[in-house]
């Protein structure tokens, strides 16, 4: 008797984590910035600023993701920092960290701690741009995305704020 009451014991955990198990796929939320609007002119640039909320206290890193078609004239620039004249637009000056993709480089600048990812496939160029922990900064609270130039960039903007997860032992 004492091992079938051990077997029931050992399902209703097992169903459980079964119940459990499903949610904890959604430790990752992805975020993508509807491109913007060509210029037809090309010294004239297209803004959009998207706030930022992140739970830094669960906070296992951020990833975001630049991908456009690649053009020597052509531009995207992602700055993060803290609006501080809650304004809704980060100017450059209170921006923390800048990276994107600007007449054929890549670039990063502001933070040495974010590691990055290069691809190329065809005339089509993507990067991956990660911060991990405390490279990202809690008090950053809104992300500016530029595109600059005339060409047909079909930029895509996308990130990714992943959690920590957790573990569940079944004994």
């Amino acid at each position: 008797m004492r091992d079938g009451y051990y077997d029931k014991i050992f399902i209703m955990k097992l169903f459980a984590m079964l119940l459990v198990l499903p949610f904890a796929a959604f430790a990752a939320r992805t975020t993508t910035v509807l491109p913007l609007e060509a210029s037809d002119f090309a010294d004239a640039e297209a803004v959009t600023n998207i706030a930022l909320v992140v739970d830094h206290s669960r906070l296992d890193s951020i990833r975001f993701v630049v991908e456009l078609n690649g053009s020597a004239t052509d531009g995207v620039e992602v700055a993060l920092g803290v609006d501080s004249n809650q304004d809704g637009a980060l100017s450059q000056e209170e921006a923390g960290v800048f990276f994107g993709y600007d007449c054929g480089e890549w670039f990063l600048r502001g933070d040495d701690s974010a590691e990055a990812v290069c691809a190329v496939e065809g005339e089509r160029v993507s990067r991956e741009f990660v911060f991990r922990g405390r490279a990202f900064s809690p008090e950053w609270n809104i992300v500016r995305v530029t595109r600059r130039g005339l060409g047909d960039v079909a930029e895509c903007v996308s990130f990714t704020e992943e959690r920590q997860r957790f573990m569940l032992f079944v004994r």
